[in-house]
């Protein structure tokens, strides 16, 4: 036998014992699924991902009003909240529930998880935790803070990564790839809330519309094979933004919030959500 021969067979063995590389993939067409996964119900479609402006409307009042002052309005009092859907809050263009994101090896159960921080590397939309709502961070308008919780999980976002382990229940797998489904990522509750602290902000308008084009919060699918693999939990979303933004499927946002503005109240006035973001009394 030729030296040659013997390291063709060695060659040969190795790659029959060393396991294939269990790799994820983004799954944007119909034919990156499998006849059973079309036969189930599972379809396929282009998606971006959580660029800038690709969130959705997570269903808040129109008219959300803050007074300045703490006698009326005092820190801590729950300006508005909404939850919002994945399906619908979290893209610009909805999702159905059995659309298909990703597609992974059946090897990678085990391996797959719902990421999720606010946008830590902006001081208006999650950089900067406030000391008067557990949870919350400085938002765009003077006298606002943004919290964000996970509703599978019920942990608050944060400016550090959280991670979440998705399970069989929620995809499909067909013995030899697993489909992670629109349906499996959480939706949010968001909540806004009246804070008497302004070390940040963009505008203390009376009548400001939130035309800023930075998510609060952010999802991504972390997978073998896929740039956001090396998230990490507890790493800083300041710095740490792997895969961003194809590989992210949700970002949430006022910005779609058709007529979110800012509307002042007088002291002693009743509180009118008839038309839009955050108010501030005149001085």
């Amino acid at each position: 036998m030729t030296l040659l021969l013997k390291i063709l067979i060695t060659l040969a063995t190795l790659f029959c014992i060393l396991p294939l590389q269990a790799t994820c993939i983004k799954v944007t067409a119909s034919s990156s699924l499998s006849a059973a996964a079309i036969q189930a119900g599972y379809t396929a479609a282009s998606w971006a991902g959580a660029c800038d402006t690709c969130n959705g409307n997570i269903g808040l009042p129109s008219v959300i009003s803050i007074n300045s002052g703490n006698n009326f309005q005092p820190a801590g009092t729950l300006l508005a909240s909404s939850v919002g859907n994945f399906l619908t809050g979290a893209t610009n263009v909805a999702y159905s529930s059995n659309q298909i994101l990703f597609r992974c090896q059946s090897a990678d159960a085990g391996s797959l998880y719902e990421m999720y921080a606010t946008n830590g590397d902006n001081a208006y939309t999650g950089m900067y935790a406030v000391s008067e709502v557990d949870g919350a961070y400085y938002d765009v308008a003077k006298n606002v803070a943004v919290r964000m919780t996970n509703l599978s999980t019920g942990e608050y976002y944060s400016r550090y990564w959280k991670e979440r382990k998705l399970t069989a229940e929620s995809w499909f797998d067909d013995g030899q790839y697993i489909y992670i489904p629109a349906s499996a990522f959480s939706n949010v509750l968001y909540e806004m809330y009246k804070i008497s602290a302004t070390t940040y902000f963009v505008s203390a308008s009376n009548m400001y519309k939130d035309a800023y084009t930075q998510p609060r919060g952010y999802m991504a699918f972390k997978g073998p094979g896929l740039d956001t693999n090396s998230l990490k939990a507890g790493m800083d979303s300041a710095s740490y933004y792997y895969g961003w933004h194809h590989h992210w499927p949700g970002a949430w946002s006022t910005l779609r919030q058709s007529d979110l503005c800012a509307r002042c109240i007088m002291p002693g006035a009743g509180l009118p959500f008839d038309g839009l973001f955050a108010c501030h009394q005149p001085q």
